[in-house]
């Protein structure tokens, strides 16, 4: 099976630790105002999807709500620390603003409950999401699996860090052995078929995508099925139908956009591409797949389809939201990038500026 595929040897586990936390308590049970809060937000947390932005955005007000009732309470901190942090790793929000947030409830859990599990987790996070002595980060970590073998959390940021450091046999490892704890978690799933794919093992991660989407599945799954079918063995009509299959919530999140977007426009079906990217709210789209104007993927299907004026109108957007990009962060590559192939089309050197 999926889970099974590399000879690691089980972890002694008195009783596994659950994919999701149990339900929300009731007020009867003795949990405080704020409590009850974090409760509520961990729950749509562990059963939202991952790439669902409202997931993070209904568990937010629970958490702002809790540590307005009460800020001493530590459990609220760190599960805000760690909704912070993947926010910004999933690229829903890498703004300043955001990683500061981070590091103060990271901080906070610290300050009030130092050396508990919760306080190293929201510490190794932050660590990671700042890129800070990452070698010291997977030794913490290291740490914590020995004293909390059976917590599969620990597992999955040591993986984490170990891809960052590019020890990619390491984080496999590690991957596994948070499945192993929490077996069929579509999270770790979606992490080991990570490693797989930036390890350049396409056809080990496309044939265990096939047998995990049988059972509990996500969006981000869901996208690396249509994105492997797309680079690895070229299924252009796979992934087309396999789009058709998502839930329309994907369709307007950055992720879903990208590869659909991307699909269409490789597909040679510009009206199906425009369709697909004028749905879309927001002018900038942030996805490891793609990242760049919105404009920039109407503009090549209005190429496609033999509009070139309307193509120089999108392009001229493109251009004016890489510039707006680049007076937020002047050396942005990405939006340096873009920049270049808007001025390129339009057929302008840039000027001096």
């Amino acid at each position: 099976s999926w889970t099974k595929k590399t000879a690691l040897p089980a972890p002694v586990m008195a009783k596994a630790v659950p994919a999701t936390a149990p339900p929300a308590l009731s007020p009867s049970n003795g949990l405080t105002e704020a409590q009850r809060f974090v409760a509520q937000a961990r729950k749509i947390l562990d059963d939202g999807d991952e790439m669902n932005r409202e997931t993070y955005t209904l568990a937010e007000e629970l958490l702002k709500k809790a540590e307005a009732a009460d800020v001493t309470e530590a459990s609220a901190w760190a599960l805000h620390a760690r909704l912070s942090y993947y926010l910004t790793y999933f690229a829903f929000d890498r703004s300043s603003a955001r990683f500061e947030a981070l590091r103060t409830q990271a901080d906070r859990v610290v300050q009030l409950a130092r050396g508990s599990l919760e306080a190293q987790l929201a510490d190794a996070q932050s660590r990671m999401a700042f890129g800070q002595d990452l070698p010291g980060v997977e030794r913490q970590l290291q740490a914590l699996a020995a004293k909390f073998p059976n917590d599969w959390r620990v597992y999955r940021e040591l993986g984490y860090c170990c891809m960052r450091l590019r020890k990619m046999a390491e984080s496999l490892e590690a991957v596994n052995r948070a499945l192993q704890l929490s077996p069929d978690n579509p999270r770790l799933n979606g992490d080991k078929v990570n490693v797989l794919v930036v390890s350049g093992r396409s056809a080990e991660a496309e044939s265990g995508i096939a047998g995990i989407l049988q059972s509990r599945s996500s969006a981000r799954l869901l996208a690396y099925e249509v994105y492997l079918k797309l680079t690895w063995s070229g299924d252009l009509a796979g992934a087309a139908a396999a789009v058709r299959g998502w839930p329309a919530w994907f369709l307007l999140e950055d992720r879903g956009i990208a590869h659909a977007g991307i699909l269409a426009l490789w597909s040679r079906e510009p009206a199906r591409a425009l369709e697909i990217v004028q749905k879309f709210s927001r002018d900038y789209i942030r996805d490891f797949f793609y990242t760049g104007p919105r404009a920039v993927l109407s503009a090549w299907a209005y190429e496609q389809a033999g509009h070139p004026e309307s193509a120089r109108a999108d392009w001229r957007i493109a251009l004016q939201v890489a510039d707006r990009e680049l007076s937020a962060a002047p050396g942005d590559p990405v939006a340096l990038h873009w920049k270049a192939w808007a001025l390129a089309r339009l057929g302008e050197n840039g000027g001096s500026g």
